[in-house]
């Protein structure tokens, strides 16, 4: 009796390489929990984010500058930015402003610097920022931009000129330990 085939010691396919531990710059090899490798960023630094559908993990750095813009219509104040301060964390904030009228026919500016901090007390700020540089209308009115604090929120505001509609733009960054 002849036979057909091949005996293979084992039989059947090779099964695929698999990731069995993730190694960071520092710390050591990860291996799984439940068939799970868990990448987690620092809180308030990094941001990860998976996709289960394309089997991808996207890295960024949480926000730490941004372009913010806003509107005053008259001499009303209108929150800009507002960043929450954790606790424990303290956070340098520099803010680069501009101020324009809606027509053109003025503007301001200004760079605003502070710092805060939280020690489970809620926001503390040190100082409410800087001075805009010249005058928005005619007469010399300046239009204002400062810090304040609600909660664990720094908030950065601009206040408009009476009569004047006035768009805002800044530059925001901020350092945190």
């Amino acid at each position: 009796m002849s036979q057909a085939g091949t005996f293979v010691s084992g039989g059947g396919p090779v099964p695929p390489t698999v990731v069995e531990t993730l190694t960071g710059n520092t710390g050591g090899p990860v291996g799984p929990n439940g068939n799970n490798i868990y990448l987690l960023g620092a809180t308030g630094e990094i941001n990860i984010a998976g996709n289960a559908g394309s089997s991808t993990l996207i890295v960024s750095l949480a926000a730490q500058s941004g372009l913010f813009t806003a509107t005053t219509v008259g001499a009303t104040t209108e929150p800009l930015i507002t960043i929450p301060i954790a606790n424990p964390e303290g956070v340098v904030f520099i803010v680069t402003l501009i101020a324009v009228v809606s027509d053109y026919s003025g503007s301001a500016g200004g760079t605003f610097t502070t710092t805060a901090s939280n020690n489970g007390g809620g926001a503390v700020i040190s100082g409410t920022g800087g001075d805009l540089q010249d005058s928005i209308a005619g007469g010399g009115t300046i239009p204002l931009a400062f810090f304040t604090v609600s909660g664990n929120d720094v908030i950065f505001n601009v206040t408009g000129v009476a009569g004047i509609t006035i768009n805002w733009k800044a530059y925001f960054n901020f350092l945190l330990i």
